[in-house]
C-alpha cells in the first residue's frame, strides 16, 4: 500500500523536476496545496486519512498537469487507497474487541469479590404487615356490610338526584381531552436540479436536514454560504449519518456539499427529499441548496 502510493509519488517528483517546477509552480497551476504536493511524492497516504476520497482527484490533476497519462497508474493508485481503508478498517475492529475485553475483564474480576449472603427474614416485619392487613379486611367489611345496614333504617328510599350520574358530565369531561392537531409536514419543491425550496414552516421551528451515508463520501455543511463547524466538514463511511439543525427563517439558505451524490439520502424532518434524476446519480462533487421560502 504504502509502496505502491511513493512509486507514484516518485514518478510524478522526478518528472516535476525533469520540468524544472516547484511545488509552489504546480500549486498555482492545480489549485492543490504544496503540503497535499508533498505528501503524494512522499507516498504518505495517511496524511490525507480525512480526506482519502480525494486522493484520486489530486493524483489525476496532478498527472494531466505534468502531462503524464494517468491511465497507467489508476489501478495501482486504486489498490493502494483499498488497502489503507482496509487496514484502518480492521484497527478499528480490533480497538473494539480490546475494548470489549477490557470490559469483560473488568466486570469478572468485580464478580469474584462479591458474596451473597443469604438474607433473614424479619418476622417482626412480617407479623406487623399480618396486622396491617387484617385491620384493613375488618374496615372494608364494616364498610360494605355493617354500616349499610345501619343506615339501612334511616333512608326514605328517596334516591337524591346527586347520587345519579350524569352524561353530561361524562360528556364536557371528555371533550376537555380533546389531542393536539398533528403538525403540518414541510413541503420540499424542486426549482432546479440543485435548488429545493422548503415552505410550510413556522418562524424559528427547529428542522433537521440529515444525510444518510450508502458510500464514503466527504460532506460539508454551510448556512447562508458560510462554511459550518456543527457538523464539521470531513469524510463519512456507508451506514453513517450526519445532520444539521436550523430554525426555520424566510430566505434561510443551507447548503449540502457532497464528494458524490449518488448512494446518499438526504432528510428533511424525516422526509426523504426526491432528488432530480440527473442530481442523484452523481459521483463527482455537487452542492445541493435547501432555501426556506415563506407563503
Amino acid at each position: 500500500m504504502r509502496c505502491q502510493m511513493k512509486h507514484i509519488g516518485s514518478i510524478l517528483k522526478e518528472r516535476r523536476e525533469e520540468l524544472g517546477f516547484s511545488l509552489e509552480d504546480i500549486s498555482f497551476k492545480t489549485k492543490i496545496s504544496t503540503r497535499n504536493l508533498e505528501a503524494i511524492e512522499n507516498g504518505d497516504i495517511e496524511y490525507f486519512k480525512n480526506d482519502i476520497s480525494y486522493v484520486r482527484y489530486f493524483v489525476r490533476f496532478y498527472c494531466q498537469t505534468l502531462n503524464i497519462d494517468f491511465e497507467p497508474y489508476k489501478d495501482e493508485l486504486n489498490t493502494a487507497i483499498d488497502g489503507y481503508n482496509h487496514t484502518v478498517a480492521l484497527n478499528k475492529i480490533k480497538e473494539e474487541e480490546l475494548i470489549h475485553e477490557n470490559v469483560k475483564k473488568r466486570v469478572q474480576a468485580n464478580t469474584t469479590t462479591v458474596r451473597l449472603e443469604k438474607r433473614k427474614i424479619d418476622y417482626s416485619l412480617v407479623s406487623l404487615l399480618t396486622v396491617i392487613v387484617l385491620m384493613s379486611m375488618l374496615v372494608l367489611y364494616a364498610g360494605s356490610v355493617v354500616i349499610p345496614k345501619l343506615l339501612e333504617g334511616k333512608k326514605d328510599g328517596v334516591i337524591s338526584e346527586s347520587s345519579i350520574p350524569t352524561t353530561s358530565t361524562t360528556l364536557s369531561e371528555s371533550n376537555e381531552t380533546t389531542t393536539e392537531p398533528l403538525k403540518q409536514e414541510l413541503i420540499i419543491q424542486q426549482e432546479t436540479p440543485i435548488v429545493y425550496q422548503i415552505k410550510g414552516y413556522d418562524v424559528n421551528q427547529e428542522v433537521i436536514i440529515g444525510v444518510d451515508y450508502g458510500s464514503q463520501t466527504w460532506a460539508r455543511v454551510l448556512i447562508n454560504d458560510v462554511v459550518s463547524e456543527n457538523p464539521k466538514a470531513q469524510t463519512y463511511e456507508p451506514g453513517q449519518h450526519m445532520e444539521v439543525i436550523v430554525n426555520a427563517s424566510d430566505d434561510l439558505k443551507v447548503t449540502i456539499h457532497l464528494g458524490l451524490v449518488k448512494t446518499n439520502k438526504i432528510y428533511i424532518n424525516g422526509q426523504l427529499v426526491t432528488l432530480d434524476a440527473s442530481t442523484a446519480e452523481i459521483t463527482k462533487g455537487q452542492q445541493i441548496h435547501f432555501v426556506f421560502k415563506g407563503e
